[in-house]
């Protein structure tokens, strides 16, 4: 079955209030793609979105996806692996419990740095909305986190340049946030002159105060 077909055509079925169809449709595009397929971001984030909606209106929608999550975090403790931790918090994401996610993180950061570092990853958008920068500090890879949010900027030449900005101030001005905590000023000051420099590239360097001064 071509899956492409079977998630669009769940949405349309959620769209004309056909829910057991659309959820049917919903599971068999989830359970048949996985961390490694071709399909594994359109799975943790439109796949998962669309699922996410249909449990709001159709009770039976939330718990086949919270059975998911349970699975996905038995898969992961089984196999602790950055991708299966990222299915689990994905998961968590589109049922409002990232609260979760967060315990299990903040076990790690507690007693065990390695599988902190681990999961830090998928964790990260929990705990920039916690406020937690002290804690990003000790994990944060600057340089993969900084390239990637200009990255994905200059991917997205679809998207509304308004939608485009508000999206690179959601990732920079948090990421300037765990930068100041740094105790090495060189480095924050190493990545303002990058900041200014790509700002300065993309013609929007009027973005330079808010992102700083958050």
């Amino acid at each position: 079955m071509d899956l492409k077909s079977v998630l669009t055509d769940g949405v349309s079925d959620f769209y004309s209030e056909k829910y057991q169809s659309a959820l049917d449709k919903f599971v068999y595009f989830f359970d048949n793609t996985s961390e490694s397929s071709e399909w594994a971001g359109v799975r943790l984030s439109f796949g998962l979105s669309t699922w996410g909606e249909l449990a709001k209106v159709y009770p039976d929608a939330k718990d086949k996806l919270v059975a998911r999550k349970n699975i996905a975090l038995k898969e992961y403790n089984s196999d602790p692996t950055k991708e299966k931790f990222k299915t689990f918090a994905s998961i968590c994401r589109y049922l409002g419990l990232g609260n979760e996610v967060l315990d299990i993180f903040y076990q790690y950061h507690l007693s065990n740095k390695q599988y902190a570092q681990l999961t830090f990853d998928p964790t990260y958008e929990y705990l920039i909305e916690a406020e937690r920068y002290s804690i990003c500090a000790e994990y944060i890879d600057y340089s993969k986190k900084y390239e990637h949010v200009f990255y994905v900027f200059g991917r997205t030449d679809k998207v509304p340049l308004e939608i485009k900005l508000s999206h690179l101030k959601k990732a920079l001005i948090p990421l300037f946030k765990i930068l100041n905590l740094n105790p090495d000023s060189e480095i924050y000051a190493k990545y303002t002159q990058k900041l200014v420099k790509d700002l300065n590239k993309h013609d929007i360097q009027s973005l330079y105060v808010e992102i700083i001064n958050g």
